[in-house]
């Protein structure tokens, strides 16, 4: 996947769920296996970013 498509995808999900772009990249994945996607977004670690800030 290109550097092009990850920053896209970083920055809607950044924008979207609240999170800093720098703290989206780093829990943002790319799984080694392409046949289960483009990206893998791991929902726990997420929220515990999202909600260790409060």
């Amino acid at each position: 996947m290109s550097l092009f498509m990850k920053k896209i995808v970083v920055d809607f999900v950044a924008k979207v769920s609240g999170l800093s772009v720098e703290e989206t990249s780093r829990i943002l994945e790319v799984p080694q296996n392409e046949t289960l996607g483009d990206f893998s977004l791991p929902c726990f670690e997420m929220a515990k970013a999202k909600y260790d800030k409060s």
